[in-house]
């Protein structure tokens, strides 16, 4: 009877302990790397990134790192159902300090399997309207904010 009893005891132990492995969120940032055109130094440009949850569970976005200080970030959407879209909004504000090429690196910290996610942004920061005539830009496809502004009802 004892070990009858031990056995029984052995099995419901083993059943509760039953591991079921939950497969983690993963992510896909839409257009992680772009370029803008030219701002004036003081002027301010506010740039939506969405961000798709493509795997099977909530996607949770913990927290979002600039490379520097002149970039500030809202979390719009801290939790992203499977399938589903959220935004980020960055506002960049070049301060009298910063002036000419400025590239910015983004660290998403989220629960995926990988935990850490780039987005970039570059751009040039020009003291007057005048620079901005001529102005020529190689690289990545170029986003007119207002575009983007325009659009962020697409977003949703």
């Amino acid at each position: 009877m004892k070990y009858c009893y031990l056995l029984l005891s052995m099995a419901f132990c083993m059943q509760s302990c039953h591991y079921k492995f939950v497969e983690p969120p993963s992510l896909q940032i839409i257009d992680s790397a772009r370029s803008y055109m030219p701002i004036i130094q003081g002027a301010e440009m506010e740039i939506f990134v969405k961000v798709k949850n493509t795997g099977k569970t909530a996607l949770e976005i913990e927290d979002v790192l600039p490379s520097n200080n002149a970039t500030e970030v809202e979390i719009v959407d801290k939790t992203i159902e499977p399938g589903k879209y959220g935004v980020l909004r960055f506002n960049f504000k070049p301060g009298k300090n910063l002036l000419g090429y400025v590239g910015v690196y983004n660290t998403l910290v989220t629960n995926t399997e990988r935990k850490h996610h780039d987005f970039f942004f570059e751009t040039t920061v020009v003291q007057d309207e005048n620079e901005l005539k001529g102005y020529k830009h190689q690289g990545h496809a170029i986003y007119n904010v207002k575009d983007v502004d325009n659009n962020m009802a697409s977003f949703q």
